[in-house]
């Protein structure tokens, strides 16, 4: 009887350490230009630094690295092992974000299939008031967005998400549209060790129709190379995306993957740098 028990007590201690495996699916919060189901965890700092560079036109320039940048610096923090709050600021159109993450989901090895996080953010727009018509407002400069990341790791060297979301600006110009739902494909394919090739793709819709002199948001692709550790992440890239607000990618991006006028359309190179304190 005494045996029957251990055995009984250990086979339940097995299943559960096996049901309790989280699968970190990707190694920082961000996959280049989007949000991914990687948190800090309790009392922990992420810090990062987003860097776009300009179009991939001409060697003058040096193919973009010498002209016009665009760079974001954040900070997210663990309140509890499934909740962060972070802050950034972005250099295009004076963006003051505060973000929020929650996991709903994490994968575990045969019980949970996918890893599910809810992610969303409060942004404020900087820049004179002229910038938000004559019947300006401090809300005028507000904006939203609201993202439900799927994720999944496939093998030990291949992970794929699929992040639909919603994103909503007080005020915008007659050419825009307030509202967007947008789509989100991405993944990474292990290359040699810590080394990985990082792909994604996203789309924004209007959630009304187009009047005849509007500009839908372009869709943006992205791919590039990621060196993970246990501390530190280093992206390089190329992406179509200049923008690096959420609501900003899926609301206003321009920049084509073919132009007539340039050979290499409207990629152009970047990096992203995540730090774990």
């Amino acid at each position: 009887m005494k045996k029957s028990l251990f055995v009984f007590i250990a086979v339940l201690l097995f299943q559960s350490q096996i049901f309790a495996q989280i699968t970190e699916i990707f190694y920082a919060p961000v996959l280049i230009d989007n949000q991914t189901t990687t948190s800090p965890t309790k009392k922990q700092k992420i810090f990062q630094l987003h860097h776009r560079f300009s179009k991939i036109e001409e060697i003058s320039d040096l193919y973009g690295i010498y002209g016009a940048s665009n760079v974001r610096v954040g900070l997210d923090y663990g309140i509890t092992d499934k909740l962060m709050i972070g802050f950034g600021t972005e250099k295009y159109s004076k963006m003051q974000e505060l973000r929020y993450k929650y996991a709903i989901l994490q994968q575990t090895e045969g019980k949970i299939p996918v890893s599910l996080s809810y992610f969303g953010n409060i942004v404020v727009q900087g820049g004179k008031k002229d910038l938000f018509g004559a019947d300006y407002k401090f809300t005028n400069r507000m904006s939203y967005f609201h993202q439900l990341i799927i994720a999944r790791q496939i093998t030990s060297g291949i992970a794929l998400q699929i992040a639909p979301s919603f994103s909503h600006f007080n005020k915008v110009d007659s050419i825009y549209e307030n509202d967007a739902v947008g789509i989100n494909v991405g993944g990474k394919v292990k290359i040699h060790n810590d080394i990985s090739f990082i792909f994604e793709f996203n789309q924004g819709f209007w959630t009304k129709d187009m009047r005849y002199f509007q500009n839908e948001a372009k869709p943006g692709f992205a791919f590039g190379v990621e060196l993970g550790t246990g501390t530190h992440a280093f992206e390089i890239f190329a992406s179509t995306l200049d923008q690096i607000t959420p609501q900003k990618i899926y609301n206003f991006n321009q920049n084509a993957v073919s132009d007539s006028d340039n050979k290499l359309g409207g990629f152009m190179f970047g990096f992203n740098l995540t730090a774990r304190m």
